[in-house]
């Protein structure tokens, strides 16, 4: 290592290229108990290794700001309340580079005597830890752990584990998560907050238990929210689906000012009144995960302590973004759409719901690929 920062030495005049070398060498280095870095630091110039690149391979430190909440949960009309943009709220979990000086010999520990600073410990649940959590709280209050469908929703709604069967009297109570898929929220992976393809855990509880809110607050303390030092709030927000003729009385629930569920006792459903209300409980999994991981971008969630989400979907949400937004044909698209909608009514003639419903969700995902593409005026929305 040493010789090869030697025999660079003319490097030093070049500062991009210097860090280059070095953050490789530090790279290089990471598996060798940390014992590299202080004899790096002592053979190479100071201003060297406090370049940005070499400053980008230091760790990072997050620090959490206070936020000074009523205790519990609380109840409040949207018009007293303006909405909050993602993190807008609070400094809680914002995350800072720290430049912190390397040092030559005088300021490095010996290579015999050195020990490397403990870790900051790592700020809430993985994306796959939240998960289980929330499948192992609510299969502990008798769900039934079901899977996501097999073809593009805009919503866990539209799951037949909840749009069907929330009609009919029999009960109902199961838990699940849902991709989902919204051509026109692509943004390439560039917009922090908005995916084209996100994740909801969505929960149905048929009938009604009697104490639906105290079991959803049970939920976020499953994922280590302490309900108590958190502002969490319940603001009135009627839910409804002209699409789904679906509606019921609810609220958004906000976590320090930022809407992380849907809260939904469903009155309607295929515009037909529900016989026994269900509640709806839908959680934004990104949201709640980068409120609890401390991060801005939806990239940079902890997904596994080895994997983030980006290394696992920002590729499919710029390529997703390119054919969305401007690649898909929409001839090819209207045609898939007659298609569909064809099968569709043939399938309900042949009494056989279920393929009905899947063929109307295939043409509703059609519908919204040509709707990104700019192919859908006010009238051909209103025929539809």
């Amino acid at each position: 290592i040493l010789s090869l920062l030697h025999t660079h030495g003319s490097f030093t005049t070049h500062p991009n290229s210097y860090e280059m070398m070095v953050g490789s060498v530090l790279m290089r280095c990471a598996g060798h108990a940390g014992r590299c870095l202080p004899l790096i630091a002592q053979q190479t110039p100071r201003s060297a290794v406090r370049a940005p690149f070499a400053r980008r391979c230091l760790a990072q430190k997050r620090c959490t700001g206070g936020v000074s909440t009523p205790r519990g949960a609380h109840i409040y009309q949207r018009s007293n309340w303006t909405r909050c943009a993602v993190g807008a709220s609070s400094a809680k979990g914002s995350t800072q580079l720290v430049d912190e000086d390397v040092g030559g010999a005088a300021e490095t520990p010996s290579r015999a005597g050195h020990e490397q600073a403990p870790q900051q410990p790592r700020q809430g649940p993985s994306f796959q830890d939240a998960v289980a959590r929330l499948q192992a709280y609510w299969s502990s209050k008798g769900c039934a752990v079901c899977l996501s469908h097999n073809t593009e929703v805009g919503a866990g709604t539209m799951n037949p584990a909840t749009y069907l069967r929330v009609n009919g009297p029999e009960p109902w109570n199961v838990v699940y998560t849902e991709p989902c898929i919204r051509p026109d929220d692509s943004r390439y992976g560039e917009n922090p907050n908005r995916l084209q393809r996100h994740t909801q855990m969505q929960v149905i509880l048929k009938p009604e238990p009697g104490n639906p809110q105290e079991l959803y607050l049970g939920s976020l303390r499953a994922l280590g929210v302490d309900t108590t030092a958190n502002d969490v709030r319940f603001v009135e927000d009627n839910w409804e689906s002209p699409v789904l003729g679906a509606w019921g009385l609810g609220w958004e629930v906000w976590l320090n000012g930022m809407e992380i569920t849907q809260f939904t006792y469903f009155q309607q459903a295929g515009s037909r009144a529900l016989s026994d209300p269900a509640v709806e409980i839908t959680y934004g999994l990104e949201r709640i995960l980068m409120a609890l991981q401390g991060v801005s971008h939806f990239k940079d969630i902890r997904y596994t302590d080895t994997v983030s989400y980006g290394e696992l979907f920002m590729q499919n949400e710029y390529e997703m973004g390119r054919y969305n937004l401007d690649l898909a044909d929409v001839e090819t698209q209207r045609k898939r759409f007659d298609l569909y909608n064809a099968e569709a009514k043939r399938m309900l003639e042949a009494r056989l719901p279920v393929p009905a419903y899947d063929h109307l969700l295939k043409l509703s995902h059609v519908f919204n690929v040509m709707d990104a593409r700019g192919a859908v005026g006010v009238t051909e929305r209103q025929a539809c």
